[in-house]
């Protein structure tokens, strides 16, 4: 029997897509875990879970503010019983039942940390993204982007997992880093295999474009070296100001 894998779903007012999210990760040919993170839904969706998905774990926010979606990974992590954990939002429709088999098959390499589920934003363009550009060969990156992502548990609670305070945005980035400054890989496998992401339309909050600017200057501080940081500074705060004015 092959090893069973925890799947994390991270959901907010997205009920339709939810159900749809649980159905595909439950028809994978590898036995998988269901583990939903609702961060306080008021269309249904926890209902949902409860009455069509009763084995599914469930972890709902009823605290009647966000936690925001860092947070709700890390809950999710944290209930995982599997060494693998694949992370992927309630909008990420996988391509077919073999992959999560597939991602599974990169951590032969016991030194991976981190493996990109490469994707397209239907809603925007046709690019693919988290894609290697070697062809059938997986590429090393510094992070993946969000959307999804599988990642050995144990290696993420050595590295000590996400930042909390992050929030959101930039999430990925810090823990890459953390990742790769404990000699482990992370990866970005060649599109082999691509899912559709369902990104919700529309701009920013103010509050998150407020959060993405203030983790930009914070993950440049950290991690950029000496007079280089100043300058990423500059331009994020000139590309904040500029897309506030677009606005």
């Amino acid at each position: 029997m092959k090893e069973p894998v925890s799947v994390v779903i991270t959901s907010y007012n997205r009920v339709e897509l939810l159900r749809e999210c649980i159905l595909q990760i439950q028809s994978q040919s590898r036995p998988c875990e269901v583990i939903v993170c609702d961060d306080g839904s008021t269309d249904g969706s926890v209902e949902m879970v409860r009455a069509e998905f009763p084995e599914v774990v469930l972890v709902s926010n009823e605290t009647g503010s966000p936690r925001w979606v860092v947070v709700q990974r890390d809950l999710g992590f944290q209930k995982a019983t599997h060494r693998l954990v694949l992370s992927i939002d309630e909008d990420l429709i996988v391509p077919d039942s073999e992959t999560v088999d597939w991602l599974c098959s990169f951590f032969q390499d016991a030194s991976v940390g981190i493996v990109a589920m490469p994707f397209v934003d239907v809603l925007r363009d046709e690019r693919v993204q988290n894609a290697s550009k070697t062809q059938g060969q997986a590429n090393q990156r510094h992070c993946h982007i969000g959307a999804g992502a599988m990642i050995d548990i144990h290696k993420y609670r050595e590295v000590g997992g996400y930042s909390l305070w992050i929030e959101g945005y930039r999430e990925e980035a810090d823990l890459g880093i953390k990742m790769l400054n404990s000699g482990y890989k992370v990866l970005v496998p060649p599109a082999q295999r691509v899912a559709r992401h369902l990104r919700r339309q529309g701009g920013l909050s103010q509050l998150a474009s407020f959060r993405s600017a203030r983790n930009d200057v914070i993950f440049y501080w950290r991690y950029t070296p000496g007079p280089k940081w100043v300058a990423f500074v500059a331009a994020t705060i000139l590309r904040n100001v500029s897309d506030g004015i677009r606005e």
